[in-house]
């Protein structure tokens, strides 16, 4: 089975999520192309069959450490709306 194969109806029906983020502004600033092909992950989504209406990309997060979610809102927000409908359930 290829990779598009195994994506079905159900998946669709729900929003998709590209979380961008890079630890610390050094990474913001010296490797721009990471954040850019992480926010094209959002092109290779709407390929996949979601509709643009249905990809929620999350970059508000740059710049940010990922040892605590305390600051990190974006972050806050897919675990919510995994956990949640959204994307569970």
């Amino acid at each position: 089975m290829r990779g598009q194969d195994k994506i079905l109806p159900e998946h669709r029906s729900k929003k998709a999520y590209v979380y961008v983020r890079q630890s610390s502004m050094k990474q913001v600033l010296e490797h721009q192309e990471s954040g850019r092909r992480q926010r094209e992950l959002a092109m290779w989504v709407q390929k996949m069959g979601w509709p643009p209406s249905a990809i929620v990309v999350l970059d508000s997060d740059q710049a940010k450490s990922g040892q605590s979610s305390r600051l990190r809102e974006d972050y806050k927000q897919l675990v919510g709306d995994v956990w949640g409908c959204p994307v569970g359930c």
